[in-house]
């Protein structure tokens, strides 16, 4: 048996990267599991490689800017969920003199507003049954700043306390939550934003010397998601290959 065995998981951002790796990861562990993601295409392909691999991984369109999308994605169990994973966000490279409103917004309503609807609507359905684990995911770079990233530390840093408000809310209905900030991950998303001389500095200031893998990332999800962690809530785990010790 694994240690998700009988679980009911959902992730966001399952489509690719982080989200993927945790939806194959935590199936492969035993549980049930349905990722959601903007992008069908990917989600597809996710699927496809659950098939093959005779795991339980179900793919449904999700916006999580979108209340009613996130409430019929939270509402694809017919149980309650046990366990759910924030994986959904984006980023964009701009300097705060040429940062736009609409820049603004458009990181803040993915990364922040979207990690607020998604667990605003799992806790309301994991509450009657007195049990679950919420895992959001924020960034190294909330803790460090980042060059061109306001808007993106600014909503992974809201992540980090949001995290630990709804440890503190929701500990009596028996529902832990902790989030994973990454390091550099090598993932579609990091590749297509960051140039690669820049990714060579970056990879030069990890003590190990290289990217982090979504394989790793998911590692330390699905152990905040198991029973193993089961006296851990309100937690930020740091998973960047020592680029940030604390």
């Amino acid at each position: 048996m694994g240690n998700l065995e009988g679980k009911r998981i959902l992730v966001t951002g399952g489509g690719s990267g982080i989200g993927k790796e945790t939806a194959l990861l935590a199936a492969a562990e035993g549980a049930a599991v349905i990722a959601g993601d903007i992008n069908e295409a990917v989600l597809e392909e996710v699927v496809a490689t659950a098939k093959r691999r005779n795991l339980d991984v179900t793919g449904t369109k999700l916006d999580v800017t979108e209340p009613t999308s996130v409430d019929a994605f939270v509402g694809s169990f017919e149980e309650p969920p046990d366990g759910l994973v924030c994986s959904a966000g984006t980023t964009l490279m701009r300097g705060t003199m040429k940062l736009t409103l609409e820049d603004w917004n458009r990181i803040l309503s993915i990364n922040l507003t979207g990690t607020f609807l998604c667990t605003q609507a799992t806790a309301r359905r994991m509450s009657p049954a007195g049990r679950g684990s919420i895992v959001t995911i924020s960034s190294s770079l909330a803790f460090t700043g980042q060059e061109g990233g306001l808007h993106y530390t600014a909503s992974k840093g809201g992540v980090v306390s949001m995290t630990k408000t709804l440890a503190l809310e929701l500990g009596r209905h028996g529902i832990r939550a902790n989030c994973v900030a990454p390091g550099p991950i090598d993932t579609p998303l990091l590749r297509g934003t960051i140039p690669e001389d820049v990714l060579a500095k970056v990879i030069a200031q990890h003590p190990l010397g290289r990217l982090g893998l979504p394989e790793e990332l998911a590692e330390s999800i699905c152990f905040l998601l198991s029973d193993r962690s089961s006296w851990i809530t309100g937690q930020n785990l740091h998973v960047n290959g020592g680029y940030l010790m604390s």
